[in-house]
């Protein structure tokens, strides 16, 4: 049996290298199972490295796995030695086996070929734990070959715990162990992978320049028994990445130029086709190229891989590469597959790198406030797939309770890049407060937070604003201690930031409000029953925080007069137009009070609504004004002094107070011998025209001022007026005067109510733009305790234009006072009394329009239908059309020529239609049964003041008219008939503009009867034609028909006329209709009958006698009669026929 077993080996082994089609185990991994020569030992933990020494007999041996045989399942150690220098060829670690005694084995990496008569030994490390396997020389002679192109030798062992220990003692056994190898022959491919290191790179990288990562080298080498052919190659995927879905190519290169060893991009050659990704994770890709290999030739090739694949990895994932098979061509043979693992690409973490800008100097805060920076952040982002910065976590620190404090925390991102806080910068996250005090916010960003690796750094600010509850001195802090993005495992460099701790905050500041007297360093003078006397001034400052409110002002009374009783009010107002100077009817009422509570008591202003608020640096400046009533003794004294305030809101507390601080401010000394002037206005512009008259043309009050005395007599002479405004005060007036209020109502109601002239005669208008005028009073005397009222009254020229003003002011006086007498409210301040108003253009019907007219139809013809007037007034106005809405019976579509029916000229200024191009032509088309559009071919200017006339012309057709007249009319129907430039005002004027009617007629006669009639007369007549009108007369040979013409029938019938006495035949038949001229009658008219026929009456010279023809029957009548008609009847023949 072990002589057949021995055969068999023989026969393998020869057949193999015969064939050199497959790898062959030398011992051929005969079977371990205990029996003759074949003992297991038991478990020791002692460890040697065991096996057997042996003889190359051939060449081109190449060794490509190394194997072993142990009573246990694990992988073991196993090691190539020259057994001549002691030299470690080769190593590798087996795979584990199924049960125990089983082979097992491991690929080398670098498959070694044998030097023929070389002497090499193979070893496999003894387990620690197990026990091993001896083989003597009573096993089956498959454990001890001498014969084909290995020859066993002895056994070889050393005790060591390492593999690489050379085995240099021997035994009589053939095998301790076991251990053995694998080897091919003749020509053949191996391939030897290199394990490298993993490289680390971000999921989207696809190498320098895009060209792809070189993940892992391999070599291909024939040996040197002959040539061979390679056909594909197949590489396996290994690693926790998923290789299906985290490249986006995959492709092998030979190394053919360039730097030896290194993938050199754009030099090395591709290797049949690129792949997208692997087919499955964990899978295989064959590339298939065929390549002649010469007899020891090597080639190495890349695993050239792009991620940035359809899913990107998630970092701490790891794609390694094995080539797990060759095709060659036969009869070449392949070894070293499946090769080692080349450790390819693990993928890194991303990170944001973030660097704190917060100032170092900790920061003011105030309660119910907001926008404060409490960390200024940049973030860059150097390396990485595209990923997006998606929360940042904040710590909270400082003495405030972070949870409780907070209205908002919120992030900022840097949108216009100043590398401030701005209010233009775009909030990409916000929570409401910290979990705890002292505790965390994470804010989710959901915009302007995405990046690209090496792109652009972004800024961003965590900005907070404070509720009511934090008070003074509590501190706020925060830092950055966690991130995320949304590439899963992302991480922040420089997290937690400041790396150093946190930021330096805020402390909450305490508020306040801050007086300071602005009062006059004079006393000034106040007079009895007057008003607007400042007693007091000052300012109030709020220097920072949240907008405030203050709600009280309390102020104390000082002085001789008596605070309780003489006051007629005390009152508070703000600068409004913050000048510095109290200005009466400008600065806002703040607060009103009657008086003090007591003398020298005090009193407090209750500040409400928004002249309670206050804003961060706003400064209000405030006087306390008085108003006295009839109480006081002359020469008092009033003072005050700023004592207290309260109702401050956010906990804010008053600060220099009192004010002033030395005592009250100088105040007011009381006076009772002044005369004072009151401006009662007016005190808000009134709209006029700038020729405006007033009611009852008795003028405008630009003026009114009450004049009146305390406790002396006066004696005014002239009150002197200053004008003020826009408008120009020289020309804008055709009167001035001044009036006094003589009915003692209140108001002006000119010399018709009862207001008499105040001077003795009326002026035209101040003596310049600005300018003044005097007017001397007819009555100067004022007793004591006298009120007299004037208006100063105006009428305007028509000379000011749109929006400019006019205002005046009681300038100057001259006046006699009385001991000690002064004058007050002179000057006084100016009215608001007058503003022109907007543009207005008045239509109307021009004077000298054309009439009504009947016009004869039939043929073509032109007319002038109408003259409209244009007038501006208050400035200029340009009109650029006038759209006409047609009246009448007539059509202005069908009865006007196509082309220009409807025309309008701009008159010269005669007043006479001359037609173009005297008069400019404005419009030309046809006439629109509806409203008619008149755009002008150029605008028309009307200056300020004055009129322009328009003429409406109709070319009128010759189908037009009627036996009823046709009529035509043409107006302006609405104001925005008006078209033009701006917003002018538009009136209808006097007379309407409307156009006086053309009637167009049709007027024919065309036939009378009877035709014949007696000389008598009284033969009633039927006319018949058309376009019979009123007045209407018919003539028969010149002489009027008598009765009264009756028309019907539509105007085509005229009957209730006879004929007049007369004698004659064929005499004309004239009719007259209206105002049309006279037209003849086809037919004529012919009397018949009378005393005479022929001759004379009596004889003549000579004695003879006349014929004489009676009118009773003679011969002679009777025949005239019967040829008259005939002759009628003839005629009526040639009418029918006609």
């Amino acid at each position: 049996m072990w002589r057949d077993r021995f055969i068999a080996l023989v026969l393998v082994v020869f057949g193999f290298a015969g064939a050199a089609q497959a790898q062959t185990w030398v011992l051929g991994q005969p079977s371990t199972a205990a029996g003759t020569g074949i003992t297991w030992y038991g478990a020791t933990t002692s460890q040697w490295n065991m096996g057997y020494e042996f003889t190359c007999n051939v060449s081109n041996v190449t060794v490509t796995h190394l194997g072993c045989a142990w009573p246990d399942t694990e992988a073991h150690a196993c090691a190539l030695f020259n057994a001549t220098t002691q030299a470690l060829i080769a190593q590798v670690t087996t795979s584990t086996a199924a049960t125990a005694g089983a082979w097992r084995s491991g690929a080398l990496t670098t498959p070694v070929v044998l030097t023929q008569g070389q002497n090499y030994v193979v070893a496999s490390l003894k387990s620690a734990t197990q026990g091993y396997i001896g083989v003597n020389s009573s096993a089956p002679a498959a454990w001890h070959p001498t014969a084909g192109a290995i020859t066993h030798i002895r056994d070889r062992w050393a005790s060591t715990t390492t593999v690489t220990t050379f085995p240099s003692s021997t035994s009589s056994q053939w095998h301790w162990g076991p251990a053995d190898f694998a080897y091919t022959t003749g020509p053949g491919i191996t391939v030897a992978a290199t394990a490298g290191t993993s490289q680390n790179v971000y999921a989207n990288s696809t190498g320098t320049g895009g060209n792809g990562i070189s993940a892992g080298t391999f070599t291909l080498s024939a040996n040197s028994s002959g040539a061979a052919t390679l056909n594909s190659i197949n590489i396996t995927a290994q690693g926790t990445g998923n290789d299906s879905n985290a490249y986006s190519e995959v492709r092998l290169y030979e190394d053919t130029g360039g730097t030896a060893g290194v993938y050199d991009p754009g030099v090395d050659t591709p290797y049949g086709s690129a792949a997208t990704a692997f087919p499955a994770d964990n899978g295989t890709l064959t590339f298939t190229q065929s390549q002649n290999f010469s007899a020891s030739q090597t080639r190495r090739y890349f695993v050239v891989v792009k991620l940035n694949g359809s899913t990107l990895a998630p970092s701490g994932q790891t794609f390694n590469f094995q080539v797990s098979d060759i095709s060659v061509a036969a009869p070449a043979n392949k070894s070293g597959v499946p090769s080692g693992t080349m450790n390819g690409l693990t993928i890194l973490s991303p990170a944001f790198t973030f660097t704190d800008n917060t100032s170092a100097t900790q920061g003011t805060a105030y309660p119910s406030s907001g926008g404060y920076v409490m960390q200024d952040f940049t973030v860059a982002y150097p390396a990485g797939p595209d990923n997006a910065l998606a929360s940042i976590t904040l710590s909270a620190q400082g003495s405030g309770n972070d949870s409780t404090a907070y209205a908002s925390v919120a992030l900022y991102f840097d949108t216009d890049s100043s590398g401030s806080y701005t209010g233009g910068d775009a909030q990409v996250a916000t929570t409401a407060a910290f979990s705890a005090d002292n505790g965390t916010a994470t804010l989710t960003l959901t915009g302007s937070n995405s990046f690209t690796a090496g792109g652009p750094s972004r800024r961003y600010f965590v900005v907070v604003a404070f509720n009511t509850t934090p008070t003074a001195t509590q501190t706020f802090q925060s830092r950055i201690t966690a991130v995320s993005g949304s590439y899963t495992t992302t991480t922040g460099t420089n997290v937690p930031s400041p790396t150093g701790g946190f930021t330096a905050g805020y402390q909450i500041g305490q508020l306040s409000f801050t007086f300071a007297d602005a009062s006059p360093a004079t006393q000034s003078n106040a007079y009895l029953g007057g008003s607007d006397f400042l007693l007091q001034s000052f300012t109030v400052n709020y220097p920072t925080g949240p907008n405030n409110t203050l709600g009280t002002i309390t102020l104390t009374a000082a002085g001789s007069g008596n605070d309780l009783n003489d006051y007629a009010s005390v009152r508070l107002y703000r600068d409004a137009n913050s000048n510095t100077t109290y200005d009466v009817g400008v600065d806002a009422l703040v607060d009103t009070v009657a008086s003090f509570n007591a003398d020298n008591g005090t009193l407090s202003f209750t500040l409400a609504g928004a002249e309670a608020q206050f804003t961060a640096a706003q400064t209000k400046r405030y006087y306390v004004v008085a108003a006295f009533n009839m109480n006081g003794a002359n020469n008092t004294t009033f003072q005050s002094q700023v004592t207290a305030a309260s109702n401050m809101g956010l906990g804010a507390n008053a600060q220099g107070l009192p004010a002033p601080a030395a005592g009250p401010a100088p105040g007011l000394l009381l006076l009772a011998n002044n005369l004072v002037f009151t401006l009662n206005g007016p005190g808000a512009a009134s709209t006029v025209y700038n020729n405006a008259q007033g009611p009852n043309n008795e003028g405008l009050v630009l003026l009114d001022v009450t004049v009146n005395t305390i406790a002396a007599a006066w004696t005014l002479g002239s009150i002197t007026f200053r004008a003020s405004g826009t408008g120009d005060d020289a020309t804008a007036y055709s009167n001035i005067a001044l009036y006094e209020d003589s009915n003692a109502s209140g108001a002006y109601d000119g010399p018709s109510g009862g207001d008499a002239l105040a001077v003795a005669s009326a002026g035209t208008s101040f003596n310049a733009n600005d300018g003044t005028y005097v007017a001397t009073l007819s009555n100067g005397a004022f007793a004591a305790s006298t009120t007299r009222r004037f208006f100063l009254v105006v009428r305007f020229g028509g000379t000011a234009v749109t929006g400019q003003t006019f205002n005046a002011r009681v300038d100057s006086v001259t006046a006699t006072p009385p001991s000690g007498g002064q004058t007050t409210g002179v000057p006084s301040s100016y009215t608001t009394s007058f503003i022109i108003d907007s543009p207005a253009l008045t239509v109307a019907s021009a004077p000298g329009a054309p009439g009504s007219a009947i016009v004869e139809g039939g043929a073509a013809f032109a007319h002038s239908l109408g003259l409209l007037r244009l007038s501006a007034t208050n400035n200029n106005v340009t009109v650029t059309g006038l759209t006409l809405t047609p009246g009448g019976t007539g059509d202005f579509a069908t009865d006007l020529a196509a082309a220009n029916g409807l025309e309008l000229y701009l008159d010269n200024g005669n007043g006479t239609f001359d037609g173009a191009p005297t008069d400019s032509l404005l419009f030309s088309g046809p006439g629109v049964s509806t409203a008619n559009v008149c755009n002008f071919t150029s605008s028309v200017t009307v200056n300020n003041g004055q009129s322009r006339d328009i003429w409406v012309r109709l070319n009128v057709l010759g189908t037009a008219g009627g036996s009823v007249p046709e009529t035509f009319t043409a107006m302006i129907a609405n104001t925005t008939d008006v078209a033009v430039v701006g917003s002018p005002a538009i009136l209808m004027g006097t007379p309407s503009p409307t156009t006086n009617s053309l009637s167009v007629v049709i007027f024919t006669v065309t036939g009378v009867t009877p035709v014949t009639g007696p000389q008598s007369g009284g033969t009633a007549l039927t006319i018949t034609g058309s376009g019979f009108l009123a007045p209407l007369t018919v003539t028969i040979g010149g002489v009027l028909c008598t009765g009264t013409p009756v028309i019907g029938a539509g105007n085509t019938q005229i009957t209730g006329l006879m004929t007049p006495a007369g004698a004659g035949s064929n005499l004309p038949i004239v009719v007259t209709s209206g105002s049309l001229p006279p037209k003849a009658a086809p037919v004529q008219f012919s009397y018949f009958g009378g005393s005479f026929i022929g001759g004379t009456t009596g004889g003549g010279k000579g004695g003879g006698s006349g014929c004489n023809a009676q009118a009773d029957g003679s011969p002679w009548a009777a025949m005239l009669a019967l040829l008259a008609l005939s002759a009628a009847a003839f005629t009526l023949a040639r009418l029918r026929r006609a």
